[in-house]
């Protein structure tokens, strides 16, 4: 079924920042919460991943270009880099290719010696970029520290037909639409026709 005026609104909206309570607010929602249920309707949320994967082709950034740059930050090692006299960076030997998109920047500095006839040393303080930031936000892409509601848990062992069908019926449910049939009842407005009769509105 097609979206409606205001579900594709939201789909738009939500694409910009892939925050389903800011998305139905800007598109006119009156309930943001709503937006949490929009984004298991079928439709919407085919709608959704139709316009990431455009998104995706259009900057040409991929998945799979993301995780590398991340894996590069979070798996960065200071000790692969030296600075030579001109300060030209090099990678030691056994040095990830990658290895130079995990490095911030590379500070040279000379200091006296305590207590010696004048003499310097040179240091050098290569920093990178944050490596914990970098393995956590490739921890949440993999689900590791996510922990699922036991309704989620349930759903993840259903057969994924027969989940998706339970997923639908509980949106229908909670927006009183009745069965789910693509993207309607979700914009109606309690005390118009066709809205539910009871409970807090649940639409904008």
């Amino acid at each position: 079924m097609a979206l409606t005026p205001k579900q594709r609104r939201f789909v738009d909206e939500y694409l910009v920042d892939l925050n389903a309570t800011q998305a139905a607010i800007r598109a006119g929602y009156k309930h943001p919460g709503i937006g949490r249920q929009l984004i298991t309707i079928p439709d919407v949320s085919a709608a959704i991943e139709a316009g990431r994967a455009a998104l995706s082709r259009r900057t040409e950034v991929t998945q799979d270009r993301v995780i590398r740059e991340l894996a590069a930050v979070a798996f960065s090692d200071a000790t692969v880099y030296d600075c030579d006299d001109a300060g030209r960076v090099t990678l030691r030997e056994g040095a990830a290719d990658d290895a130079p998109r995990a490095l911030a920047s590379v500070k040279r500095k000379r200091r006296v010696v305590p207590g010696g006839d004048g003499a310097c040393i040179e240091e050098v303080e290569f920093r990178l970029w944050n490596k914990v930031e970098a393995l956590k936000l490739l921890g949440q892409h993999l689900d590791m520290f996510k922990e699922k509601t036991p309704l989620e848990q349930l759903l993840a062992s259903l057969p994924p037909e027969f989940a998706r069908g339970v997923r639908e019926a509980l949106a229908a449910a909670v927006s009183g639409a009745g069965p789910a049939t693509g993207g309607a009842g979700v914009d109606s407005v309690a005390g118009e026709p066709g809205a539910a009769d009871a409970g807090p509105p649940l639409s904008g």
